[in-house]
């Protein structure tokens, strides 16, 4: 005889996956049928009183707005504090913000910059330090002699 079903076994019965050895140990085991039985039992309780709670939930009055009265109470005033407080907030972070042009021309600027120095320095035909060297010979392949 197998061992008793293990949990998931239990589960996968619940939902309807049933293989064959556990069908032959349920019908073979008392305890594992009636673990089974007291799952099914619960959950066909739980089931009839979420129905019941739902069937009483549809049948309950629904909730009268027209009176006015139970919402002046609070909701305008509640409405106008969040309202001040969203104004307040949006003048703040407005205020800490930099324009968008002056942070645009900023950046301009400084790209600006930037390529300007890698292109000096990808257009330079020799390094800096070697240019003592480019006054030796002339580019034309005629060789020049080192005058100080």
């Amino acid at each position: 005889m197998k061992a008793h079903l293990t949990s998931d076994e239990i589960n996968a019965w619940t939902i309807g996956e049933r293989s064959p050895e556990a069908q032959a140990h349920v019908c073979e085991c008392h305890e594992c049928r009636d673990e089974l039985l007291r799952l099914e039992q619960t959950l066909a309780g739980f089931k009839q009183s979420v129905q019941a709670w739902g069937g009483a939930q549809i049948s309950a009055k629904p909730l009268n707005l027209s009176n006015r009265s139970v919402l002046a109470g609070w909701f305008r005033p509640a409405c106008c504090a969040v309202a001040a407080m969203a104004m307040l907030m949006l003048l703040t972070f407005k205020r800490n913000e930099p324009p968008a042009a002056i942070e645009t021309a900023q950046s301009s600027a400084a790209d600006d910059a930037l390529l300007l120095r890698l292109d000096r320095q990808i257009s330079a035909t020799v390094p800096g330090p070697m240019e003592p060297l480019t006054r030796l010979v002339s580019w034309d392949g005629v060789k020049k002699e080192y005058v100080q």
